[in-house]
């Protein structure tokens, strides 16, 4: 929990120094979005790709609301080097059962994606992101 806390907290202080601000948002992403996407005027939304039941569910019915609401949707692997998705595609659908295996499939695939740049203000570029006096009270 310790490392988790610090690691939003850096996160912060990282965008504080980009003119930003770490929004933490509490509720389900369905019930949320909508209404940010029209208070904070979103055009875009990008999110990690969830590979686990629930969560292919639950990015599934965000990228619909989001759709229906004229979001653009960018969803990225991040949390795992190659696109699980893939793996499976390469062995008929299934889970590899052994690390042989995998490796096997691994080596017939292309090379993870290098990582992005950290960001900067000249990826912000003239983005603004609206931060109220009483942020932390809000979103903190």
């Amino acid at each position: 929990y310790r490392f988790l806390l610090q690691s939003l907290e850096d996160l912060d202080s990282r965008l504080r120094k980009l003119n930003s601000r770490l929004f933490v948002i509490r509720g389900q992403p369905t019930d949320i979005f909508p209404k940010l996407f029209q208070k904070w005027d979103i055009s875009a939304l990008a999110f990690e790709e969830d590979p686990e039941p629930f969560g292919k569910e639950r990015d599934s019915a965000v990228c619909t609301k989001s759709q229906d609401a004229g979001i653009e949707v960018i969803i990225k692997t991040s949390h795992t080097l190659f696109n699980l998705q893939k793996i499976l595609d390469k062995n008929s659908g299934v889970p590899p059962l052994t690390y042989k295996r995998f490796q096997r499939i691994l080596a017939r695939m292309d090379p993870p994606p290098r990582p992005v740049e950290a960001v900067t203000s000249v990826t912000i570029g003239s983005v603004v992101t609206p931060i109220n006096s009483d942020h932390d009270d809000q979103y903190g």
